[in-house]
């Protein structure tokens, strides 16, 4: 059975092993060092986030992650199941229960910013990440209706 829940602590290894895997895959003009110098500080951000994970026969497949305030930190669908909707469907589940999402999204990220696109975000400015010193662009959805 196919199914968007809370994520609890079980889907740790899954949730960071396909965080980390994603992350080394659609940014691959980041060093992948940067990635996993930061998986510790992902695993420490999981109990403070909203994470949605989408899971089919106990089989974790991909997740969101969002801070309080409406921010996404990013849609994360592991290899093998691309090209399912599993993303589409994870952005849904926020935008059901959010007015208005905001996110980045590298540049360079070129697949990431167009399925944004795709999903009604709008660019409203460009900054850097401190971090990477990489360009991104800061994307907004509101709800219309």
């Amino acid at each position: 059975m196919n199914k968007i829940r809370k994520f609890d602590e079980k889907m740790t290894d899954d949730v960071l092993r396909i965080w980390l895997d994603v992350n080394r895959e659609a940014h691959d003009f980041i060093p992948c060092s940067y990635w996993e110098k930061n998986i510790r500080n992902m695993k420490k951000e999981l109990s403070d986030l909203n994470i949605y994970v989408y899971e089919a026969n106990g089989v974790v497949k991909g997740f969101v992650k969002m801070t309080e305030d409406n921010h996404i930190l990013g849609v994360y669908v592991d290899r093998p199941y691309r090209r399912e909707g599993i993303g589409s469907k994870l952005l849904k589940k926020c935008k059901e229960e959010r007015e208005k999402l905001t996110l980045e999204v590298y540049l360079k990220n070129e697949n990431a910013l167009e399925f944004y696109k795709k999903h009604g975000f709008r660019h409203y400015r460009h900054q850097v990440d401190r971090g990477t010193i990489e360009r991104e662009f800061v994307m907004k959805w509101v709800n219309n209706n």
